[in-house]
């Protein structure tokens, strides 16, 4: 296969921003084809689009092309392409590509250097792109490219499925886009601050994008500066389910999200199950029903860097900021904003008592519920300001150990509240506005105080 660099040595300088090779018969009146009249012995043309491509006569002495778009010129899914007369491989519409009426072998062959782009298989952001995402996909991880790059705005009417192996990779830093404090948000079509990919209708498999995980390789799943919009119709913004595999003992390891906005899930924004060394960096989730982040079991060994979790929950029927479920483990928050939810900021239930769940440096404030609430395992809260409200103390064990050092507590109708099985263990809290209260209920709750400044 020729690369990329002598195909463009083959063009004069007038013909490189798109080129396609012509047959000698072929007709230079084709719309959207340009014949190349010198250099090179007249054996490279232009074309403007991949269909204007497929109808180029079967050449006799052309061996290579540029086209400048997919369906358009500029598109982003042009490419440079040459002709391999023996190859009789499927036309796949993006990488191979068979001319119109031919029934014997010669194909277009597509050069790629670097990452899949997904509008080289159609995903430009028109009606409908999960299928050419998918397809994207699928070709890099078959390929081991490992890398598909985005568009601006990918409308998704099915899942959008990204395997193991693989990264999506968007233009452009997500930045707060939240436009209201429902779940249903409704922002335009359209491109954002980011590569955004929005479902415009109810996705029946429940999730805009699913991490789908292939048994025991199951490593290396990559969310890069995407914006994922649910739009108030589908369930899950971001699902991952090592239950999923088969064997469902196998746990997929290594999703990494860094600059991951998500919005607008009829549940959860982020769905984590059965999940190993997952690294985010710089992730936010906003107005969706249900949890901003759910760890559902077994998600650990994880760290999340710079978490924004805002307005998720419904009034009154569940949900919140992040729920941390039973069988996680070794999960470590640092940085962040857990603020504005319908429910709790910070909500730990496991009856695994060696589970151990790092709070450091979060600002949890302004949640409806308590700042943070936990009913077994250990939690550790390290420095930031964990806040109540005038209905619910600012952190409340029920079960299982917190201890909470270097911080500032305020603003919930106790600052600690120990109950049943409860132990809090305080060192160095500057604490505002209400008191500790174990409630005295005959139980075997306990708060331990070490240096703390009520003011």
């Amino acid at each position: 296969m020729p690369s990329r660099r002598s195909l463009i040595s083959m063009l004069p300088a007038a013909s490189v921003a798109g080129a396609v090779l012509l047959s000698e018969t072929a007709s230079a009146a084709l719309s959207g084809i340009h014949p190349d009249t010198g250099g090179a012995g007249g054996n490279v043309i232009a074309a403007d689009s991949i269909s204007d491509l497929r109808s180029i006569n079967i050449p006799v002495r052309s061996t290579t092309a540029v086209v400048s778009g997919y369906a358009t010129q500029g598109d982003n899914g042009g490419g440079h392409f040459w002709w391999n007369s023996g190859s009789t491989a499927t036309d796949d519409g993006a990488t191979v590509i068979n001319p119109t009426g031919n029934s014997g072998s010669g194909r277009w062959i597509r050069i790629i250097e670097g990452r899949v782009r997904a509008a080289m298989f159609g995903a430009v952001g028109t009606t409908d792109d999960s299928s050419a995402l998918n397809a994207a996909i699928a070709y890099a991880k078959a390929n081991k490219i490992n890398e598909v790059e985005l568009s601006p705005y990918h409308p998704v009417q099915s899942t959008v499925n990204l395997l193991a192996g693989v990264a999506l990779i968007g233009k452009g830093s997500p930045g707060y886009l939240g436009a209201s404090t429902s779940y249903g948000v409704s922002n335009s079509a359209g491109p954002g601050v980011c590569s955004r990919i929005r479902a415009t209708a109810t996705i029946a498999s429940g999730a805009v994008v699913t991490l789908q995980p292939d048994g025991a390789n199951s490593d290396g799943f990559a969310l890069v500066n995407v914006s994922i919009d649910a739009n108030g119709t589908t369930n899950y913004g971001v699902l991952l389910s090592g239950a999923s595999v088969s064997p469902a003992q196998t746990f997929p390891r290594v999703f990494r999200a860094d600059g991951l906005f998500v919005q607008g899930a009829y549940l959860d924004g982020i769905c984590l199950t059965d999940t190993l060394v997952t690294r985010f960096h710089n992730v936010t989730v906003s107005a969706c029903r249900g949890w901003g982040l759910n760890c559902t079991y077994g998600t650990s060994d994880s760290l999340f860097i710079d978490t924004y979790i805002h307005t998720c929950g419904l009034i009154g029927s569940g949900g919140g900021g992040i729920q941390i479920g039973d069988g996680d483990g070794f999960l470590n928050f640092i940085g962040g904003k857990i603020e504005d939810n319908y429910g709790p900021g910070v909500y730990v239930y496991t009856s695994t008592s060696s589970n151990r769940v790092y709070l450091n440096n979060l600002f949890i404030v302004s949640n409806s519920y308590q700042g943070v609430t936990m009913n077994g395992g250990n939690v550790s809260i390290n420095g930031g300001f964990i806040g109540g409200n005038s209905s619910y103390p600012a952190i409340q064990c029920a079960a299982g150990a917190l201890n909470c050092k270097d911080s500032e507590i305020g603003g919930g109708t106790y600052n600690l509240s120990a109950t049943n099985t409860g132990l809090i263990r305080a060192f160095n809290l500057v604490m505002s506005g209400s008191t500790i209260s174990p409630y005295n209920n005959g139980s075997t709750q306990t708060i331990q105080t070490y240096n703390v400044v009520l003011v």
